[in-house]
């Protein structure tokens, strides 16, 4: 799958799979995979500002798609998009390829909620927070009204 990294996000960050996370025949594991992946939404999430006192993110639904194996010495990049909002969420794309050539690794999609950590319960997505991605993105966050999911 050929793509421009540089033009689907704008966010991206470098990820280093450990030795372990390679399994007996060679390549990077679906485990490992996923632990990269939300990795690199906690990175994208920690970067942001908007982030309400108490509040926390946190993950109601996760879809990987596997698109090809990772050998060791691979490197590897991860982008992370926000792709719309609802009242409570955000759905997240995210996408793992090898460089140069950026063929695609894998490639996920995440719902996020906003969480008070007092309450113990769901909140509305905290204004600031949708300012922040906004910004990061340079345009407006599409509004849905309810997210993919069971």
């Amino acid at each position: 799958m050929a793509f421009s990294a540089a033009q689907a996000f704008k966010y991206v960050v470098s990820c280093r799979p450990r030795d372990e996370d390679y399994d007996f025949v060679g390549h990077l594991n679906n485990a490992a995979i996923a632990r990269v992946l939300a990795d690199a939404r906690a990175e994208w999430f920690s970067g942001l500002e908007g982030r309400a006192p108490g509040g926390a993110f946190i993950v109601r639904k996760v879809t990987i798609w596997y698109e090809s194996e990772s050998r060791p010495g691979e490197e590897l990049r991860c982008g992370v998009l926000a792709l719309s909002r609802s009242n409570r969420s955000l759905l997240l794309q995210q996408m793992l390829w090898s460089e140069p050539d950026q063929r695609a690794v894998a490639r996920a999609e995440a719902v996020h909620l906003c969480f008070d950590q007092a309450a113990r319960k769901a909140v509305p997505v905290w204004p600031e927070l949708i300012a922040a991605v906004e910004k990061r993105q340079e345009g407006p966050l599409p509004i849905i009204n309810s997210m993919p999911g069971p």
